[in-house]
């Protein structure tokens, strides 16, 4: 559901400063108007996905991005607080 996505964001979005204080760093905001989704996006240094030999290095950077992702939403209340969330 667009609108209850948008909900969402936007709420996180104004929840921002706590959500990238547990990230340590800050991600790049994007409500994707006009579509059904939103991002939060952070970016690596790889530059090239088919440098199997750092493929280690790259997951292990995604893990560690992932674990950040939901210590951030879990400072600001967790799923369930998402859950709660209605759009206007």
């Amino acid at each position: 559901d667009a609108d209850l996505n948008e909900a969402r964001f936007t709420w996180l979005h104004e929840h921002r400063n706590a959500v990238e204080t547990a990230l340590g760093q800050t991600p790049s905001w994007d409500p994707m108007s006009g579509r059904k989704g939103a991002r939060i996006v952070v970016t690596s240094t790889f530059d090239d996905i088919s440098e199997s030999e750092r493929w280690p290095e790259m997951t292990t950077w995604l893990i560690k991005q992932q674990i950040r992702f939901r210590g951030a939403l879990s400072a600001v209340g967790g799923v369930a607080a998402l859950r709660d969330i209605r759009p206007l």
